[in-house]
């Protein structure tokens, strides 16, 4: 069974762990919106359709849009459906989705590391770690697809380790419909997690 992190001696770590996190989301935002026209090579791609989310009749025989248009998930597209029901054109919505997925993993990081280390100072050590991995890969910062992989992934372990089938199944089945290739491996996790190993006596070894 998975002991439990005492809450009042982690508190303290765990707010620094959030506010390191929101300074990196300021940086971001800062450096994103002080160089609006800079945007990453695959934001750009899976954004280049977008403006159809408010004029259907967009971009008319754009085979590129159509193309990125009919390979984005059906989940990813209902966020910036979302965001530009607010009024928000796809840029702006991808910078702000960034400082939200890394609030989303920070907390996801927090949650699995402690589980598997229950004291506060290990619980933020391998927290931050994991955080600091994900903000070393750009894959958050794309706001594309596989931004969402960091939270989902962690949300999907720390289920798993927790035993708590709901919260891992949730987690697998949002990661296939946003991003489908790294479900993959996930539900190969998953399957590797119900194997139980019998440890065999040294009588089974031996005929008699």
């Amino acid at each position: 069974m998975t002991p439990w992190l005492d809450q009042r001696s982690a508190r303290p770590w765990q707010i620094l762990l959030v506010v390191l996190t929101l300074l990196t989301a300021v940086r971001f935002l800062a450096a994103s919106f002080a160089t609006p026209f800079t945007i990453q090579d695959d934001a750009r791609q899976f954004l280049s359709w977008m403006a159809r989310l408010r004029d259907p009749g967009a971009m008319p025989g754009d085979l590129i849009a159509d193309y990125f248009q009919s390979v984005s998930p059906p989940l990813f597209r209902g966020v910036y459906a979302l965001f530009a029901t607010l009024g928000m054109t796809p840029p702006t919505a991808s910078k702000l989705l960034v400082p939200l997925l890394l609030l989303a993993s920070a907390i996801a990081a927090w949650r699995l590391a402690s589980a598997v280390a229950p004291r506060p100072a290990a619980t933020f050590i391998v927290a931050a770690c994991i955080m600091l991995v994900i903000v070393h890969n750009d894959s958050l910062f794309s706001a594309t697809p596989r931004a969402f992989l960091d939270p989902l992934f962690l949300i999907f372990l720390d289920g798993l380790i927790r035993d708590r089938r709901l919260q891992t199944l949730i987690a697998l089945a949002l990661l296939a419909a946003i991003y489908p290739a790294p479900s993959l491996v996930a539900l190969t996790v998953l399957g590797l997690s119900c194997i139980r190993w019998r440890p065999t006596g040294s009588s089974s070894l031996t005929s008699a």
